[in-house]
Parts: structure tokens; sequence; C-alpha cells
């Protein structure tokens, strides 16, 4: 993963529980690409947070850059009808699957808040770690 932090998430779905692994790259503030580890969503439908590359795409950079406080994203992730996306921190919905679309937009959203703060916070530590 080179510089990149795995981190792992999960949160209720529309069926149940969604698992996900995304990774934070420093470098562009940014979550650079997403993998489901576990899900029950819908077959044909909400099992597409998985296969569709066009909802995959969101995640090839995520921005989530922190406030000048670098307690929190600057921008809160935030789920937008499909071709409506227009900003870096947005995610574009899956057509017929935007239950299943929230719940990785809130997971993500959920977890970043928790997580970019203390990772860039201790990144001299972390960087220490890999030596």
């Amino acid at each position: 993963l080179g510089d990149n932090y795995p981190l792992r998430a999960i949160d209720q779905g529309f069926q149940d529980v969604v698992q996900l692994l995304y990774g934070y790259a420093p470098s562009c503030h940014c979550v650079v690409g997403m993998k489901v580890l576990e899900s029950r969503e819908t077959p044909g439908l909400g099992d597409k947070i998985e296969s569709d590359k066009n909802f995959r795409s969101n995640f090839d950079a995520l921005d989530v850059t922190l406030n000048e406080a670098g307690d929190a994203p600057a921008n809160p992730i935030v789920l937008v009808k499909p071709r409506q996306k227009n900003n870096p921190w947005e995610i574009e919905a899956i057509s017929g699957a935007t239950i299943s679309s929230r719940a990785v937009t809130n997971i993500l959203h959920n977890s970043t808040a928790v997580a970019i703060p203390i990772i860039e916070k201790n990144l001299d530590i972390f960087k220490q770690g890999g030596s």
C-alpha cells in the first residue's frame, strides 16, 4: 500500500451490515479505493455497491481534507443523485440502489470523521513505525 493506510469500517446496510475496507492517502487527503468485505444487500440492486464501475469510481480520489483545526473533514462525505456529482467529497448514488449507496456513504462519512484526524495527527509516528 505504500504510504496509504487501510481502514476497515462497518455499519448497517438495507438488509444487514455492510463491512468495507478503504484506503486513505495522506498525500492527497483522499480515500483511494474501497472494497466491500461483507454485504447481504439485495441481489441485482444493492449488491451493485460491489460491482458497479461508476459507483466504484467515486473512491478513486474521494476528498477527506481536514478543516483548519485538523479535527474533522472540511466537507462531509455526502450522497448525491446520479449525474449530480459536482464536488470531490460527493458520492454519486447508484440508480435503483439508493439505500445501499447511502449505507456506504454513511459508513465512510462516520469512519473518516474519526479515523482521518487521528491518522493526520500521528503521521510522523506512523512513518517512524514503518521505517
